[in-house]
């Protein structure tokens, strides 16, 4: 009987622990990721942070990205680079690591920006990075070409100067169209993203928007549609940092603060906020929050909540908070303090989740 006790209790210590190293159960979470070495995991209702990793960050670059892979098993980030370190110690920036979610055992995944390693992950959508097979990345091989998946998976849209659009057929394993937009520059700034089928591009130059776009079997780029440049309608003259994501059928535009490049430095009267363009109308029709300054925004998973991460003011690593806004109305429906630091976000479906406040050690060698 005595036997048969401990073996219970072996099992039930055995359930414990397996618990303790898979974690909280698959569901939605919104990560948030700052610089100094946190990784939040938190509900993305109400913001409240549900369990953590604690990444030893001194003497390095610290965190400057957090992505998921499409399944939701593996948390990717962007950290320091172990190789080539200043005369003070400090490491450069930065490998793409990987953890796994069930067993938080963590590796390198690929090498700074520009090598062939960095090259196999591709954006797959809001937060998302999917690998590559060594066909497509032949096939995909140009220089400064930034590439995203089709919702669907079979395609994807590479963006460079010009602006050209080159489509990638997965099916095929060949680029089958390339399109440069008959009015633009290769000096502009660009921003692109799929909506189901089509793909959208979009830039601003001199105080004008312009918004093309196309599906993979169109004969030619469609547009350009001018859009109004909201960063123009203020008087300050400074180029703007634009960023744009696609939230549900619609795109959100939105000047990014709190860099280098903070245009509140030389125009301190601007506000901030984001914008959507209706797709069927191609025009901007909707500014929301313009009283915050976004450093980072992102969609929901569904399309009806929009996440942001604000700067309140220009300085670098400034303080912040988190913001979730209803898509469609623009209401603020929850807001959270955070820390004075850089901080990435993004809305994940996860296989699983670590318990409680886990410290994590990243490997400093290189094994892909």
């Amino acid at each position: 009987m005595a036997f048969q006790t401990f073996l219970l209790f072996c099992f039930a210590c055995s359930l414990f622990l397996s618990g303790i190293a898979r974690g909280q159960t698959a569901g939605e979470y919104f990560v948030t990721a700052r610089t100094s070495g946190a990784v939040q995991f938190r509900d993305p209702a109400t913001l409240d942070i549900v369990s953590s990793l604690q990444i030893n960050m001194a003497n390095s670059t610290g965190i400057s990205g957090v992505w998921s892979d499409p399944n939701g098993q593996t948390l990717y980030i962007e950290g320091p680079e172990h190789e080539f370190k200043d005369p003070n110690g400090n490491t450069g920036c930065c490998w793409l690591y990987s953890i796994d979610l069930q067993n938080l055992h963590a590796k390198v995944a690929a090498g700074i920006w520009g090598t062939n390693s960095r090259r196999r992950f591709v954006n797959a959508g809001p937060s998302l990075l999917a690998t590559v097979s060594d066909e497509a990345l032949a096939a995909t091989n140009i220089e400064n070409e930034q590439w995203q998946i089709s919702p669907n998976g079979r395609w994807w849209a590479g963006f460079r100067s010009g602006p050209t659009v080159d489509i990638y057929d997965t099916t095929r394993n060949q680029l089958v169209r390339s399109f440069t937009a008959e009015k633009g520059n290769s000096d502009w700034h660009l921003n692109g993203a799929w909506i189901k089928d089509k793909f959208y591009l979009y830039t601003a130059h001199d105080g004008s928007g312009w918004l093309w776009h196309l599906s993979p079997d169109s004969d030619r780029l469609e547009g350009p549609s001018a859009v109004p440049d909201p960063t123009s309608m203020q008087g300050c003259k400074n180029f703007a940092l634009m960023e744009m994501n696609a939230v549900g059928d619609s795109l959100v535009l939105y000047e990014s603060f709190g860099g280098t490049m903070d245009r509140r430095y030389q125009c301190p009267q601007l506000t901030g906020g984001a914008w959507i363009i209706d797709v069927a109308s191609q025009q901007l029709f909707t500014s929301l929050a313009p009283q915050l300054y976004f450093w980072r925004l992102i969609p929901s998973r569904d399309g009806r909540s929009i996440y942001g991460v604000t700067a309140e003011d220009s300085e670098l690593g400034t303080t912040s908070q988190l913001v979730h806004l209803d898509a469609h109305s623009g209401k603020i429906l929850q807001t959270r303090p955070l820390d004075r630091d850089y901080w990435w976000i993004a809305d994940f479906n996860l296989s699983s989740i670590p318990s409680g406040d886990r410290p994590l050690v990243l490997p400093i060698k290189r094994t892909y």
